[in-house]
């Protein structure tokens, strides 16, 4: 427990967006495939992010060990998600669409929330954010975007 209300409203917040954010997950898991995993979710959205991968490198990624990858992948080729290529573990087509889809729909949801709040705060809200993650590359993207659009 902090001592500090901001940092007590931050983590309060940000927890509140974890569990929308863990059950939106769920959801997008059971309609790709009843009964599948948190963390195959988490294999299959980091092979759509970063392409092929090998066992070894999804671990890494995952903080998982390389036994446990080559559970959770071996479940995912039984499910017609994922297919091996050599050393590589890459998604099947099927897999790549339903989390297009599923990304395209989070956009949206996302997209309708933010255009609530007035174009400053958007800025602002997406540089923080991306500056409390430690991404530099997309606090200079923000930037980009408001000085192209004359802010």
């Amino acid at each position: 427990m902090t001592d500090d209300p901001l940092v007590a409203a931050l983590q309060d917040a940000w927890g509140e967006l974890w569990l929308q954010s863990d059950v939106y997950l769920a959801h997008c898991a059971q309609r790709l495939s009843p009964g599948l995993t948190r963390e195959a979710m988490e294999l299959l959205l980091t092979l759509r992010r970063d392409g092929p991968l090998a066992a070894v490198h999804l671990a890494g990624r995952l903080s998982a060990s390389r036994s446990d990858v080559e559970r959770i992948t071996g479940d995912l080729v039984a499910r017609g998600l994922v297919e091996l290529d050599g050393t590589l573990v890459r998604l099947t087509e099927h897999a790549e669409d339903e989390l297009d889809l599923a990304r395209t729909e989070r956009d949206g949801l996302l997209r309708d929330e933010l255009m609530t709040w007035p174009i400053e705060d958007r800025f602002t809200f997406v540089r923080l954010l991306a500056r409390l993650a430690h991404r530099d590359d997309l606090v200079a993207e923000v930037a980009m975007l408001r000085v192209g659009r004359g802010g």
